[in-house]
């Protein structure tokens, strides 16, 4: 599964904007019965658990506060 880029949330939370493999689709499908290999997709992971695959941002912000995502190494805003 190629990393097409990613967020960091609080918790350990990880959104990542993905290509889908064959294997992912296996996962994919719990979400969304008709995926398809090579479609892109949003992985949802917490502490390397994963969470929540999406379509599209918007159906990720019914599982995830955008606003608590930040880029990786950037500090978080409120962050001391």
């Amino acid at each position: 599964m190629p990393a097409a880029g990613h967020l960091e949330g609080p918790a350990g939370l990880r959104v990542e904007a993905v290509q889908l493999g064959d294997v992912d689709v296996v996962h994919a499908c719990t979400y969304h019965p008709d995926v398809r290999t090579g479609q892109a997709s949003f992985l949802s992971t917490c502490d390397g658990r994963l969470v929540a695959h999406y379509r599209d941002i918007g159906e990720g912000a019914e599982l995830v506060d955008l606003t608590d995502l930040h880029g990786p190494g950037e500090a978080a805003e409120g962050a001391c």
